[in-house]
């Protein structure tokens, strides 16, 4: 049965103009998407002890960290202060602080904010950290002879980090 005059015929189908964008634009997500997870693979040491690498990573409930730090606040006249981040921070937030060198690093920065806000500054703020990794031996996780404050934030390893204790 022939097809009427009236009906449409269909043509090649046509592909978009902006497909190749569309198509690069998801190519780079997808690279980006595979990419980010394993780049602590870039970082020297052990990424559960460094936390370098860790966020958006695929292994991310693999280990357990407990601990304590403090912070040593040297004024400009050698006066130091002990802090204790609990004056500062929740519950929640210190149990976070504790086994992440970045978040150390951080806190450290506002330390000194905090007290060249007050005038009382340029200080110099060391932490005093305890980590227990998975049951291994409890160590400083930051070494205790840096000046945190003076130590900018960076994606490059830190070098402050003390290595990861052995295993058991």
């Amino acid at each position: 049965m022939p097809l009427p005059a009236s009906a449409v015929t269909l043509s090649a189908a046509t592909i978009p103009r902006y497909a190749p964008v569309l198509l690069t634009a998801l190519g780079l997500y997808a690279v980006v998407q595979v990419l980010v997870p394993l780049r602590h693979f870039t970082y020297p040491g052990d990424v559960h002890w460094t936390e370098e690498g860790h966020h958006f990573a695929w292994h991310m409930m693999l280990r357990s960290k407990t601990g304590s730090i403090t912070y040593r606040v040297v004024l400009p006249n050698g006066r130091i202060e002990t802090i204790a981040p609990t004056a500062y921070l929740t519950p929640r937030q210190y149990s976070k602080l504790i086994g992440q060198p970045d978040c150390i690093l951080q806190f450290a920065h506002f330390l000194a904010a905090d007290y060249a806000r007050r005038g009382l500054g340029p200080v110099q703020v060391y932490a005093d950290s305890y980590v227990q990794l998975n049951q291994r031996p409890v160590r400083p996780i930051v070494a205790p002879t840096v000046n945190l404050a003076a130590q900018p934030r960076t994606l490059q390893p830190y070098t402050w980090i003390t290595p990861a204790p052995p295993l058991k």
